[in-house]
């Protein structure tokens, strides 16, 4: 026998079993709800919370039984008639499958108790969407004692969300949080569609204080429409333990794609499109102790036409940890270093505009190079490596090519602090350009240090290879191809 879930106290409460279609009965009281060997099943006329508690190991399909054949499961709840419930919530290690379209409107207004719209609670539980879920938070959300904070979907550190449509977020500041409470485990959220986030200053998906919790986001699109960040990493712990792992993730419509402070993030595949907000924008910004890997990753800019008057970065390294950047693709912004170590592998490929660098190196920041690739298409102002800090930059092979006509003031390599060191490097320029600028001059200040073995420096203005100014040692060793210095002090 299959019944619908019975709505009493303003709670709809659906119990899941191992018998896929078990029959339903309630006891309840005005403060608790209770039942045995019972499904979530089939569901109809909501207008209030759904609970879906299973036990340990339960099993149940979340349905729709509308008179028309019903494409899709509505709740339309003001949550000042059902204070403290959320719109749906999984508990007691429940595995649901939502069947139909899921749609929420006005599921937080009058709250102000910071409530996600959708809950999967307890240890092991997963929800499954196959219908795709439209959240819609509403009117404006006013609540005393709240923080204005509101959660799509709520997780803890072993659950699983499996999203097989696209879902849509309105009215929320986060859509996906991932909370691990410093447990072990596994939070694993996969995806085939695209995850919307309409707002700004919102977050997609936002991971936190997960201890030794491995989280991992696979498959999935995320999408904003100019909030805050894509995906926030904030693992925690001594060290700043905790791993997210993003495979084949894109990333795109925020003012920074991804952002980690704590932990250790990979990137596995994926895009990263950047969305500027006043001018400004971040792939990827690295902050405090977070330490993070990208393999075969792609990090577009936002830039116009000929991309002018854009401040966005690709990648911001500001943590004290080590970035590994493996085979990656970074187009139309550069890659700034401003603490720690980054590593620049692989085929990996940086390509900018007029007024961009390609890596920039500043503070106490060192950056090392192997085999990879930096581009300057056009334009003016152009650098492919800027040092300007206290710590090093070492590259071995690899090409640094600046493509400008003459007196447009670009340059392979600009040297004003630290030291720079060049093995097998080809600086190549298209008939104008300086290959190697070092010291003060007026147009970088300071002085540095660059030591050079088997250079290439080619098709520069007025054959200068290398203009020294100031204070600036330089250092060659073995031959040289097609290149001249120039001094100046």
């Amino acid at each position: 026998m299959v019944m619908g879930c019975v709505f009493k106290h303003h709670v709809y409460l659906c119990i899941v079993s191992t018998a896929m279609l078990a029959g339903l009965s309630l006891i309840t009281s005005h403060t608790k709800a209770y039942a045995q060997n019972q499904n979530c099943t089939i569901v109809s006329n909501l207008n209030g919370p759904i609970v879906c508690d299973g036990g340990k190991g339960g099993n149940g399909m979340l349905n729709t039984s509308s008179d028309r054949g019903g494409s899709k499961i509505e709740i339309k709840m003001d949550m000042s008639k059902h204070s403290g419930k959320e719109a749906v919530k999984i508990t007691g290690g429940a595995n649901i499958i939502a069947t139909k379209k899921l749609k929420v409107t006005g599921a937080v207004k009058g709250s102000g108790k910071n409530l996600p719209v959708i809950k999967v609670d307890g240890s092991g539980g997963k929800l499954m969407l196959l219908g795709g879920v439209d959240v819609d938070g509403g009117a404006k959300i006013k609540g005393s004692g709240g923080n204005g904070k509101v959660v799509g979907v709520q997780m803890g550190g072993t659950e699983k969300l499996v999203m097989m449509r696209n879902v849509i977020f309105e009215g929320v500041t986060e859509g996906i949080n991932i909370k691990g409470g410093g447990r072990r485990g596994a939070a694993n959220v996969m995806g085939m569609g695209t995850m919307t986030v309409n707002g700004s200053g919102v977050v997609g998906i936002k991971v936190e204080d997960t201890g030794t919790i491995d989280a991992t986001v696979m498959g999935l699109k995320i999408e904003g429409s100019g909030g805050s960040k894509g995906v926030e990493f904030k693992g925690t712990g001594t060290g700043g333990k905790g791993t997210l792992t993003l495979n084949s993730v894109d990333v795109s419509g925020f003012e920074t794609g991804v952002s980690a402070s704590k932990g250790k993030l990979v990137m596995m595949g994926g895009w990263i499109t950047i969305k500027e907000n006043g001018g400004k924008g971040y792939g990827l910004n690295m902050q405090g102790e977070a330490n993070a890997e990208l393999m075969r990753t792609r990090i577009v800019g936002d830039r116009r036409g000929d991309g002018t008057g854009s401040n966005s970065t690709g990648v911001v390294m500001g943590s004290e940890g080590t970035l590994m950047l493996t085979s990656v693709d970074i187009s139309n912004v550069g890659v700034s270093v401003e603490k720690g170590m980054v590593n620049i592998m692989g085929n990996s490929t940086i390509t900018v505009k007029e007024n961009g660098t390609g890596l920039s190196v500043s503070g106490t920041g060192n950056a090392t190079m192997m085999g990879a690739e930096i581009k300057g298409e056009g334009g003016k102002g152009m650098y492919g490596v800027k040092m300007m800090g206290s710590g090093t930059v070492k590259m071995m092979g690899g090409t640094i090519m600046v493509k400008g006509g003459a007196g447009n003031g670009n340059y392979g390599v600009g040297v004003s602090g630290g030291a720079v060191t060049m093995m097998g490097t080809e600086i190549v320029g298209t008939s104008g350009g300086t290959g190697v600028y070092m010291g003060s001059g007026g147009k970088m200040t300071g002085s540095g240090t660059v030591e050079m073995t088997s250079v290439g420096i080619s098709n520069v203005e007025k054959g200068y290879g290398i203009e020294v100014w100031g204070k600036a040692t330089t250092s060659f060793f073995n031959d040289f191809k097609n290149m001249r210095a120039y001094s100046s002090y």
